[in-house]
């Protein structure tokens, strides 16, 4: 009894302490010299990168369709700096290239999306396990030292805010996920090494040279739901670009949140809570999805804590159960309450 009392105590008092989730998704990223005069100043061009980034608006000019001139931008900036990107072309040979990455105030930017009416995803992003699969002379194979192709991905999955993994294609991959499987789009085969990875979801990329074009087959899975696109491309850039790009967009149209949305009360109540360590990680979790509005502690007991949530729109079981820490035990029909358990 006395323990649970000092962890009820210890609750409280964290309570009390605003919790600040700082991450990558605000950071902006552009070329520090343009070869064109007329080409947008790199900070803009760094802020336009955040705004697609949360909002899924890939290819869009949105610094301009909200009117944000560059000293409007300084003024949303927390700091700037320089610095030397190394790039690898497809024959290996390394190029550098000099960068301004810009770090902007959230909650600046987030003001200026909802004020813009458009959609917002900044909060937990799901881990997606990726698998590529290319074509040889003897068919479909798992995409090997192919480092610069690597660092496509990585570059554009920084772009658009997609937290991927790769599979160490190991003897137990390879057992389970074939290179036909992966050219197939068959994203069911992958569930396990989904699960040992500690992945939320699946991608598979098929990459095909075609008379000078690269021809891309994308599937990709997150909970229910399959998707997938087919797209041409005049190099490995273009498509994986494109992709990526799509994916994106997809989450943010399930996820993201909007300031026009109507809010509703709920109360989340989560088991499993056995130490102050565990409410903190479920706290900062919270913190950090869209959408919600205002969090409190309404009542603790024992290992149970129930929170007491202002949100917007009806999606919070599904933001809940994108990633994080809670696995979904119940929903009270009478109350209306969400029950979780906390998962360490």
């Amino acid at each position: 009894m006395i323990a649970r009392l000092s962890i009820l105590v210890l609750i409280l008092l964290l309570a009390a302490a605003p919790l600040v989730a700082r991450d990558a998704l605000y950071l902006g990223e552009a070329r520090a010299e343009s070869a064109s005069p007329s080409a947008r100043a790199p900070l803009l061009l760094a802020l336009n990168q955040v705004l697609v980034r949360l909002t899924g608006l890939s290819g869009q000019d949105l610094v301009g369709e909200a009117s944000v001139d560059e000293a409007t931008a300084a003024g949303m900036a927390l700091g700037r700096q320089f610095r030397q990107v190394e790039m690898l072309r497809s024959d290996g040979v390394p190029r550098s290239e000099r960068r301004l990455q810009v770090e902007f105030d959230p909650v600046a930017v987030d003001q200026l999306i909802d004020q813009q009416g458009w959609p917002r995803w900044s909060g937990v992003r799901p881990v997606l396990l990726l698998w590529v699969a290319e074509e040889r002379d003897q068919g479909a194979a798992y995409l090997e030292d192919a480092p610069w192709l690597q660092a496509l991905i990585d570059e554009s999955a920084r772009r658009y805010g997609l937290a991927l993994v790769r599979p160490i294609l190991d003897g137990l991959d390879r057992a389970e996920v074939r290179p036909v499987d992966i050219r197939g789009g068959f994203t069911a085969t992958s569930a396990a090494a989904r699960n040992r990875y500690a992945a939320d979801g699946v991608v598979m990329l098929d990459l095909r040279q075609r008379a000078g074009l690269v021809d891309a087959r994308w599937a990709w899975q997150l909970g229910p739901r399959e998707q997938s696109l087919n797209v041409s491309g005049a190099g490995a850039a273009e498509v994986i670009d494109l992709g990526l790009a799509r994916i994106a967009a997809d989450l943010v149209q399930r996820f993201a949140v909007s300031g026009q949305q109507r809010s509703y009360r709920q109360r989340l109540v989560v088991a499993g809570i056995d130490s102050p360590a565990h409410y903190l990680e479920v706290r900062r979790f919270l913190d950090t999805l869209d959408g919600i509005d205002a969090l409190r502690l309404a009542a603790a007991d024992g290992d149970t804590v129930e929170f007491e949530l202002e949100t917007r729109g009806d999606s919070l079981r599904r933001r809940l159960e994108l990633s994080g820490p809670l696995a979904f035990e119940r929903r009270d029909l009478r109350g209306g309450q969400l029950h979780y358990r906390f998962r360490p």
